[in-house]
């Protein structure tokens, strides 16, 4: 870790490792800071970039009835996904097993919980984006085709006919809807209709996918695939995929940057920035276990790992 955080484009925010999501908020919305899920300590927290105090929430202080007479060694609640809303507010979803056994839902404003919702019948959640036309945040279940509605009434449970589990999702670049990826029930990119929550069309990709994203800019979708360690581009209007680049083992996450795409090899520790017609075009050694990355603003990309969460300066780093 020492070689990571000496190279220039690198700044550390924590050495804490074990980030399993990061999800930045930007100046508007009450940063710049980072909130990070540490999911194996229970814990969630909010970082900000430019050197203020840590906010710390041990998410088994929660008051939640479903620990009701069961004492605090047996409580235990793990932050799994984030997602940032258009007023500021940070969704977390929150596996909680027996004896709590439910879904945890918490909305984070400026470091502070201000809202926690209990729901048994939730699933598993692996996916978060926002519907701007339904004004909803929308998460979709690892274990099965299923979505997770916060509405302005309620959150609800709903199926999608058609689709497999839904490990990620991502708007449509080139129109409305969603596209989704399976880790391994399902080994096709599914297109959703949001109104009437099917999938309307789909293309073979293979299985263990953990990663998708898209650009407007483009119109293509960008798959990272997990045990081939190449980076699948296919064309949101067709559906057909357009190149393939090969990167590293392990890819998960992925994002557009205003130039290249930058990927993570999960386990052999290093950031990839890829382009569907350049190829590899950069690579930097971030350390292993980098789960989720995102960018702050367009040249600031935040990333946590086994060294801790960090901010690169993609100028520096692509220069």
């Amino acid at each position: 870790c020492e070689q990571v955080v000496e190279h220039p484009a690198v700044d550390v925010l924590t050495r804490a490792p074990g980030a399993f999501a990061v999800q930045p908020v930007p100046a508007s919305a009450g940063g710049p800071a980072v909130v990070v899920a540490f999911r194996d300590d229970e814990l969630l927290s909010w970082i900000p970039v430019l050197g203020d105090a840590a906010v710390e929430h041990d998410l088994n202080d929660l008051d939640l009835a479903g620990w009701e007479g069961h004492p605090p060694p047996l409580h235990a609640a793990y932050p799994e996904e984030l997602g940032l809303d258009p007023d500021g507010r940070v969704h977390v979803w929150v596996e909680v097993p027996p004896p709590g056994d439910a879904r945890v839902r918490l909305l984070m404003e400026r470091g502070q919980v201000v809202d926690v919702q209990e729901l048994p019948d939730a699933c598993f959640v692996s996916s978060w984006l926002w519907d701007e036309p339904r004004e909803r945040a929308v998460a979709g279940c690892e274990w099965q085709g299923d979505l997770m509605l916060e509405e302005a009434d309620g959150v609800r449970r709903a199926s999608v006919e058609g689709a497999g589990e839904l490990e990620e999702i991502a708007l449509n670049p080139v129109g409305s809807g969603w596209f989704a990826v399976s880790l391994w029930s399902d080994p096709y990119l599914a297109k959703i209709d949001p109104v009437s929550l099917r999938a309307t069309d789909r293309t073979f990709i293979g299985s263990f996918n953990w990663g998708l994203g898209a650009d407007v800019g483009s119109g293509l979708l960008a798959i990272p695939r997990f045990v081939a360690g190449q980076v699948l581009f296919v064309d949101a209007a067709s559906m057909e995929p357009v190149a393939s680049v090969r990167a590293g083992w392990g890819l998960r996450p992925i994002v557009k940057t205003r130039g290249p795409w930058v990927t993570a090899s999960t386990y052999e520790g290093w950031l990839h920035a890829v382009d569907p017609e350049e190829g590899r075009v950069g690579r930097l050694r971030v350390g292993g276990w980098v789960r989720d990355l995102d960018l702050l603003d367009e040249d600031t990309l935040v990333l946590g790992g086994m060294c801790g969460v960090m901010t690169v300066d993609l100028d520096e780093w692509l220069k």
